[in-house]
């Protein structure tokens, strides 16, 4: 059976498809360790060769570096890039570390101070960056899918790829509601919203990065967007 890497960032369903893999009765990892070895692969390759099916990467997330050694070393691997509006997934990263009152995997607090423009920018640029790598990286590749996880065929896709059918489960099972959070945190996340939008190189609503050229190359692979 081939291995499963979702290489999406965290706070795209990676804890409701860590659960609903686990549920199917896949050996899964959520979090595979990547900030925990950063340069020390030979370890986290051996995490990979145990498990069948790994979902999160973590706030550091992973580097072009470490992504293209994994492709390098496992042939028969399905990597997802598991993606999300870009306006929610920024709101949605916020919220994390907003009821967690941490950075994610790191020892600097999280205040309301830090829902700020800068912070949204730099999420924005992170992502972007990694999306245009995974467009080279997987440029000669057939073994990239690339899935909103919203769209109601995210799992019958996965299903088709490796021929065995996944049982869904939801995939909003780990969301917050806007409700649990102070006035305060709304506020700052409408005033991130009206600036972005002022700045026309941001697409909010793109589920892949602002860009037409990178988008295109994403989309060459199998998806569910286009």
């Amino acid at each position: 059976m081939k291995k499963i890497i979702f290489i999406g960032f965290n706070k795209t369903a990676t804890t409701s498809i860590h659960r609903t893999f686990c549920a199917n009765k896949f050996n899964c990892v959520h979090r595979a360790g990547a900030w925990r070895f950063k340069n020390r692969y030979i370890k986290l390759k051996k995490v990979i060769e145990r498990r069948d099916v790994i979902s999160d990467w973590g706030d550091t997330h992973l580097s072009s570096n470490i992504l293209q050694k994994i492709i390098n070393d496992f042939d028969d691997v399905l990597f997802v890039l598991n993606t999300r509006k870009l306006k929610d997934w920024i709101k949605s990263r916020f919220k994390h570390y907003y009821f967690n009152k941490k950075w994610d995997l790191d020892n600097r607090l999280f205040s309301i101070n830090d829902v700020t423009l800068e912070n949204a920018e730099m999420f924005i640029y992170q992502r972007e960056i990694f999306y245009a790598n995974v467009a080279e990286l997987f440029q000669n590749k057939s073994n990239l899918l690339v899935l909103d996880i919203y769209q109601n065929n995210f799992y019958e896709r996965i299903s088709d790829e490796i021929g065995i059918q996944i049982k869904s489960k939801n995939l909003k099972s780990n969301v917050r509601k806007d409700d649990i959070f102070l006035l305060d945190f709304q506020e700052k996340i409408e005033h991130i919203w009206t600036e972005l939008e002022k700045k026309h190189e941001y697409n909010l609503k793109s589920v892949l990065s602002s860009t037409d050229e990178i988008n295109k190359k994403l989309c060459k692979h199998k998806n569910n967007i286009v």
